[in-house]
């Protein structure tokens, strides 16, 4: 009896504590959270400083972009009316060109009519001189046709005294009419050599004439092409200028994102060092600093194995969403940052060098060919799981995160993960980072 008492007395006593160490755990947690609020605030707050500097410095290059811009345009405007008004001189010279074309025209159309008009009254005149000429020819015949007959009737005898007078008069008269006839020929070659040259004259105007209208609707053409050349050019100048534009405010605003992503990595890598323990941080640079090494001198291949086979930190190798970071931090510690090798010989030259250059920090690693992990063990209660169950990673990094986590159980409260510690021996944790902890009675 004495010892039932003594048993529930005990029993209370632990009641009492568990119920005060979650009280306890709880202000703690409170206390925690509005740490951390506090603390987020004050990043946040440093975090919207800094953006505001950046924009601030951004709002300034854009003022500044914006007044090169404006002279740019100044510029560009000087040279358009610069341009506009070379092109109005061309198109001055262009009309007055073609208006002395049309002078050319219209004096070559008056030479034309002109010439013309005196073919017309050449015209008349040439038949009358071929008439006359036929007329002459006709009255010639007719008076040497008659000449004979008289000569026929009166005889040669009569008429001359002498054979040689009759035969030198006949040569005079002979040689009369050649001449006439010569002068006659004569005058009709040159007719008619005047009327070819006035028609090839005629001809070479009305070509003349097709030229310069050739030429000229050529020129409006031309002309027409040019202006409309002219309005595509200031079009496509107009969308390149805006095209400009839009293209420079993108890459101002890229570049306002930029700067603000990079305050961003900064105050991350910041926190990130504030976060794990220094020498930690120093194995992790100086094991960059080696592989680094590793990379430059890697001329020949040598150093292929160690490069491929160097996988990273555990922090890298998986993810998880964010209900589970503090359970996965308070059950991890600085394991996070243990590097996780093919095999122990890739770990053995990454320290050699290490130690050659005489570098410092914490340095740990997870050969896979050397890590044994436990095997897997199912949670029978509805309000716990394995922790590995809410992590993603690659199947060859399976033995890695089950020789970390595979005896740790992620649990919704403190009463839970004790009733699964005393009942199946897990190691259980909240996710707000509470381990539970079994303690045993013996009575």
């Amino acid at each position: 009896m004495i010892y039932d008492n003594e048993l529930k007395e005990a029993r209370k006593k632990l009641d009492k504590l568990a119920e005060q160490r979650e009280e306890m755990n709880t202000r703690q947690s409170k206390v925690t959270n509005d740490l951390l609020n506090a603390q987020n605030r004050a990043l946040q707050a440093s975090a919207e400083q800094r953006k505001l500097e950046a924009r601030f410095k951004g709002m300034r290059e854009e003022k500044e972009a914006l007044l090169a811009e404006q002279t740019e345009r100044v510029q560009r405007k000087t040279e358009l009316e610069l341009l506009i008004n070379d092109l109005r001189e061309d198109v001055e010279k262009e009309r007055f060109g073609r208006d002395k074309a049309e002078d050319v025209l219209n004096k070559l159309k008056t030479d034309i009519a002109a010439k013309e008009e005196e073919l017309n009254t050449i015209i008349p005149k040439y038949k009358t001189l071929v008439e006359d000429a036929a007329r002459l020819n006709t009255d010639i015949r007719i008076a040497e046709q008659r000449s004979k007959e008289l000569y026929a009737k009166q005889g040669y005898r009569d008429q001359y005294k002498t054979v040689e007078e009759r035969d030198k008069i006949l040569q005079k008269e002979i040689r009369f009419y050649d001449r006439q006839l010569q002068d006659i020929h004569e005058q009709i070659v040159d007719i008619e050599k005047s009327l070819q040259d006035e028609e090839q004259e005629e001809q070479q105007l009305h070509q003349k004439i097709m030229e310069i209208g050739l030429g000229a609707e050529e020129f409006v053409d031309k002309l027409t092409k040019m202006n409309q050349d002219m309005a595509d050019l200031r079009r496509r100048l107009d969308e390149a200028s805006v095209a400009q534009q839009e293209a420079s405010r993108e890459e101002k605003a890229c570049r306002d994102n930029l700067e603000a992503i990079k305050v961003d990595v900064q105050q991350a890598e910041q926190d990130f060092r504030r976060m794990i323990p220094r020498s930690v941080m120093n194995g992790l640079d100086s094991v960059k600093r080696v592989l680094d090494h590793f990379q430059a001198q890697n001329h020949n291949g040598q150093y292929n194995s160690i490069l491929k086979g160097y996988r990273g930190t555990v922090i890298d190798l998986f993810q998880c969403d964010k209900a589970y970071n503090q359970a996965v931090e308070v059950t991890t510690g600085n394991r996070l940052f243990y590097h996780v090798v093919d095999d122990d010989r890739i770990a053995m030259k990454i320290m050699k060098e290490i130690n050659q250059q005489k570098l410092l920090g914490e340095i740990n690693f997870f050969p896979l060919n050397r890590l044994i992990a436990k095997p897997r063990r199912e949670v029978n209660d509805p309000e716990a799981r394995l922790l590995i169950d809410g992590m993603e990673f690659e199947p060859i990094y399976g033995v890695v995160f089950r020789h970390i986590f595979g005896n740790v159980a992620v649990v919704r409260s403190m009463l839970a993960g004790n009733r699964l510690t005393k009942r199946e021996g897990f190691d259980c944790v909240t996710f707000e980072g509470h381990f539970c902890l079994f303690i045993f009675y013996c009575v």
